[in-house]
């Protein structure tokens, strides 16, 4: 089984991430969950429930929230690796991630508390 996420940057180079209010579980977005341009494949990693193909794109803006059951929140990098369980192979996928970043365009986002994005969306 594989899975489709994207590592979505808003402007200031941080990434969307959704939080499961129930369990404060991380994920990344499916790369749809959000107006975005740029899209282009960032690779794959094998994970306990299959691989896990990943995209990074450029955020523009996001719809109303859907599932009121997640939080979206925008987040470094960093942050949503320490959020998230994935070993060692973290560590590559968090440099195929600034790399993205860096084509992208976009900044090098400063550790900030994790901002919480409006449930009625928002346009960048």
């Amino acid at each position: 089984m594989s899975d489709l996420t994207g590592w979505l940057f808003a402007p200031d180079g941080r990434v969307l991430v959704l939080i499961a209010r129930a369990t404060g579980a991380a994920r990344l977005p499916h790369p749809d969950a959000a107006a975005a341009t740029g899209s282009a494949p960032l690779g794959y990693r094998d994970g306990e429930a299959g691989v896990h193909v990943r995209v990074a794109a450029r955020l523009t803006g996001l719809p109303p929230a859907a599932d009121p059951a997640y939080a979206r929140l925008l987040a470094t990098p960093e942050q949503v690796r320490e959020l998230s369980d994935w070993g060692p192979a973290g560590e590559d996928e968090l440099a195929a991630v600034h790399a993205a970043r860096a084509r992208l365009g976009l900044p090098v986002p400063a550790r900030t508390p994790l901002t919480e994005l409006p449930d009625e969306g928002l346009r960048w």
